[in-house]
């Protein structure tokens, strides 16, 4: 008699709620079976910020599978968040699963990735003159914004985060840094008026430095292992035009939400409800508008 596998055990398990630490932290599957993952990527920092995306898909996973859980903030150096200038603050870090530990920005870590949540960008500050952060992208980042149209640079601004590449800095006035893969850009030097780019699957570009029209940051792209629209790579880094990774993981029904409430397939959808990881929901048409979070929990099958 041929034994039949088994794709599913009963097992018992809470939802587990991560948030930011500034560290890696380690979820080991009790059973076998399906689990509902949820990413939310950090929101920008101060009173200018744009608001985090959410992301979600149910994996199957053997007893016993280790993933680690990075969860972006928007105060330290961790998980993409751009450099801000002093007037202005980072921008927010993206938070994501991976099948291998290590420093955040360890390329093999980051390449290991099957969910990315990206993170909001922090506005640009000098004394009366602001600009509001960008919310976090969906499949493709949101571009900086610019509300000064007089200023010299009010025709330019920095392209949000694609499938592909990281943002870019159009200011020609003292630019910031363009994104990468897995990292917001910087701004233009120490102390400048710009804010961060925000993290994702790919960053955001930073800020400018052009104290007339202080240069918002660009924000990130958000990845889900088999999500339509999503560009995974292959183990050396390249990308392939399909949205599984090389891993084999892949999540079925799968959600993506960007910052400013927009739902994502290989376009931006409708307005809809982003969960609250204490509960509830957020009003329609708003982000996560905190520090990054994750929730793992058993999928009802």
């Amino acid at each position: 008699m041929k034994r039949r596998l088994m794709l599913s055990i009963n097992f018992d398990m809470e939802p587990i709620l991560y948030q930011y630490t500034g560290n890696s932290q380690i979820f080991v599957a009790p059973g076998t079976g399906w689990y509902k993952i949820e990413c939310w990527g950090s929101s920008g920092v101060g009173n200018y910020r744009g608001n985090g995306a959410y992301t979600a898909g149910i994996i199957h996973l053997v007893k016993g599978q280790i993933l680690y859980i990075y969860c972006g903030g928007n105060t330290t150096d961790f998980n993409g968040s751009g450099i801000g200038g002093t007037w202005s603050g980072r921008g927010g870090g993206a938070t994501d699963v991976r099948l291998i530990n290590g420093n955040w920005d360890n390329s093999e870590s980051l390449k290991s990735r099957l969910m990315v949540a990206s993170g909001a960008s922090t506005g640009g500050v000098f004394y009366d003159v602001s600009n509001i952060g960008p919310n976090a992208g969906g499949i493709v980042g949101y571009d900086s914004v610019s509300l000064n149209t007089s200023a010299t640079e009010g025709v330019y601004h920095n392209i949000g985060a694609t499938q592909t590449s990281g943002g870019i800095s159009k200011i020609q006035h003292e630019p910031g840094y363009n994104g990468e893969f897995g990292k917001g850009g910087n701004c233009y030097g120490n102390g400048s008026v710009g804010g961060g780019g925000g993290g994702g699957y790919y960053g955001g570009a930073g800020g400018g430095a052009n104290p007339v029209n202080p240069e918002t940051g660009s924000t990130g792209s958000c990845f889900i292992s088999g999500h339509e629209g999503c560009d995974a790579i292959d183990a050396l880094g390249s990308h392939t035009g399909r949205p599984n990774h090389f891993s084999g993981k892949v999540f079925k029904d799968t959600l993506m939400i960007d910052g400013a409430g927009f739902q994502w397939t290989s376009i931006r959808g409708a307005l809809k409800k982003m969960p609250n990881p204490s509960g509830g929901y957020y009003n329609l048409g708003k982000g996560h508008p905190n520090i990054g979070y994750c929730r793992i929990s058993k999928a009802i099958e």
